[in-house]
């Protein structure tokens, strides 16, 4: 996913913001039938899941990103932890926190949803 980020940000961004807002509406629909209903159940939970986790491909090239244009050559473990404390302490100031995660939500769905999209469309298994 992050290597999905590198060569694709803008796009992630996109496909990340339509599949924030598509997928509930995809699980609300699937409400409304019978057969869709454990169906929706399952797609909500899976939704909350990758939400949770959609993070840390994001947080990890935002780093990776800012360290490459300062010229560093950093560890993984140390972009990690420096990318991680930045993102915490923003996320803590009213309005551009809110915007933040949705930004970074937003960014890793979409390198998350491309990454997997281009995994099954190769037939790798």
């Amino acid at each position: 996913s992050v290597a999905t980020l590198k060569m694709k940000p803008w796009a992630s961004l996109g496909v990340g913001f339509i599949s924030f807002f598509m997928i509930p509406i995809a699980a609300v629909l699937l409400l409304l039938t019978v057969l869709g209903l454990p169906l929706a159940f399952l797609l909500a939970g899976l939704y909350l899941i990758v939400l949770y986790i959609a993070r840390i491909p994001a947080i990890f090239w935002a780093g990776s990103t800012l360290f490459e244009r300062s010229g560093k050559t950093v560890r993984a473990g140390w972009i990690w932890t420096a990318a991680l404390a930045a993102y915490s302490v923003l996320t803590l100031v009213p309005f551009v926190g809110a915007l933040l995660t949705l930004a970074v939500l937003c960014l890793g769905l979409g390198a998350t949803a491309m990454t997997a999209g281009g995994y099954y469309r190769r037939g790798a298994a």
